[in-house]
């Protein structure tokens, strides 16, 4: 391999390592990469808060008006015994059915997570989502 083939792949090696690891310009502007919650915050206010609060607690403007009582997302470790991020995920990507969250083919926020799963930066929403909530578990 030339010396020129090694060095293009080794910056493509860091560069797919970066957007794995969620690093661009952007994160590090916001200042998110000293707040490793920050884009786990950000997502659940947008997508999760208008049914389970801001504080995750069910008490969301919208929980009034669902069929369901909305679980606290803020004693799901405990409930479980550990935190499962598999499951939350599942449960956010519609993979795994709440009754809550609509049927699997349309949960509430659409196809958002869902087919962004797959995705380097849906797969990184989701598991920056899964740690907020563990991060809001109540000891």
């Amino acid at each position: 391999m030339s010396r020129i083939r090694k060095i293009i792949c080794l910056l493509m090696s860091i560069a797919w390592l970066a957007a794995c690891l969620g690093v661009s310009a952007s994160t590090l502007d916001t200042g998110q990469a000293k707040d490793p919650n920050a884009r786990g915050r950000q997502l659940y206010l947008q997508y999760c808060a208008s049914c389970h609060g801001a504080d995750g607690k069910g008490g969301g403007p919208a929980a009034a008006a669902l069929k369901v009582l909305l679980n606290d997302l803020t004693t799901l470790e405990r409930r479980e015994g550990r935190f499962n991020h598999p499951k939350v995920r599942n449960i956010i990507s519609g993979e795994m059915h709440v009754l809550g969250h609509g049927a699997a083919d349309m949960p509430v926020w659409g196809r958002i997570f869902r087919h962004s799963k797959g995705t380097a930066g849906g797969g990184l929403d989701l598991y920056a989502l899964s740690k907020y909530l563990e991060s809001i578990q109540k000891k």
